[in-house]
This record gives structure tokens, sequence and C-alpha cells, in this order.
């Protein structure tokens, strides 16, 4: 009795088991990829936002620091000067003639600090401060000595004519001194005030313009 041998069919189960868990294992990979990634962009947008805040912050409490300035005075300085005022009528036999010292503080600064411009950089380490103009504050007259003095009663010298004369000789030194640099040493002085209180507020680098 001959048996028929029929040929072997070969399963494609296996290879079919093997292809769908490959199919799963790149879904999977390809979802925690997606999942890793909005998790890293929402790292990304809070820090930056934070830091927004934190520099916020920052900003706000350099502005107030310096809007509780208003005015900055840089520079109190003191100086004295002699004006003589003569007068005379009557073919010069009447005559009359003061000599005064004078004594004025000239104060140098800035007049409303609120104008100053603040910029804190991204990391929150760094300022930036840009200063309003310098100007003149103040010069005004302290003390009025006479040294000597004749007077007639025919050319009378009047306190108005004697204050007039001194504020004119005091705004001719105002202009000396402005022409000298007083106003880009007050400049001077004021950036190196504001880099030693800025950096005793913990930033490590500061520009002061």
């Amino acid at each position: 009795m001959t048996k028929n041998i029929r040929p072997e069919k070969k399963s494609h189960s296996s290879f079919g088991c093997a292809s769908g868990l490959f199919s799963k294992n790149v879904v999977r990979i390809f979802c925690f990829l997606i999942l890793l990634l909005l998790i890293c962009s929402a790292v990304f947008f809070a820090y930056k936002k934070l830091s927004a805040v934190r520099v916020e912050r920052k900003t706000a409490a350099v502005m107030q620091s310096l809007e509780k300035c208003q005015e900055l005075s840089v520079i109190k300085s003191r100086y004295s000067d002699i004006v003589t005022i003569k007068k005379s009528r009557i073919a010069g036999l009447a005559k009359s003639f003061s000599i005064i010292k004078y004594s004025c503080i000239i104060r140098v600064g800035f007049s409303d600090m609120s104008q100053a411009k603040v910029a804190v950089s991204s990391s929150g380490r760094g300022v930036v401060v840009k200063l309003p103009p310098c100007e003149i504050l103040g010069n005004d007259i302290s003390e009025i000595e006479v040294f000597d003095e004749s007077r007639s009663i025919f050319v009378p010298i009047t306190a108005a004519e004697i204050v007039s004369l001194i504020n004119e000789n005091r705004d001719k030194t105002e202009k000396q001194l402005v022409s000298e640099g007083l106003l880009e040493e007050a400049l001077g002085q004021a950036k190196e005030i504001l880099t030693f209180a800025l950096l005793n507020l913990g930033f490590e680098s500061v520009t002061v313009r």
C-alpha cells in the first residue's frame, strides 16, 4: 500500500507576529518621542515665562530704587568770588562804591531719575542703565559779605543793584564751570555710584551710560 506524501506548507505566522510586534514598537517609540517633545516644549516655555517674570521683577526693582532718588545730586560744591560796584555823579565829586564777597553752592546731577531707562538681560545677571541728561540743579547764593564801602547820599547803591551784579557774575561762573567739564565730571561720578549700588543688588554685569 503506497502512502501519498504531501509537501509541507510553510507557515508565515511567526513572520506576521514579528512584523506586528515591530510595528507596535515603532508606534510606541514614535508616541514616546512626541510626548518627550511636548514635555521639552512645555519646560522650555515655562522657563522662558519664568525668566521673563524674573527680568520684569528685577527691572521694576531697579526702577523703584532710581525713582526713590527723585532728584539725584551728584556734585555739591561751594565757591566764592568778589565783585565791586562803583557809581559817581556831579562831575565825579559824589562817589559810592562797595566791595562784596559772596559764596554760592552749586549742585549738579539729575532732576528726574524716573526718566532713566533700565534694561535687564534675559539671564537676569546683567543690567544696562541709560541716565537722563546731567544738568545744573542749583546755583544758590549762600552768603554775602561787604568788605569795604563808601556811600554818598547823592549816589546811592541799592541792594537790588548788588544782587543783580552778583547774579550776573554767578551766571558767568556757572558757564565757565560747565565749559571746564563739570557736567562730565558729575556723569562720571554718577556712573561709579550707580554701578556700585547695582552690583550690591546682585547683578554681575552693570553698564551705566
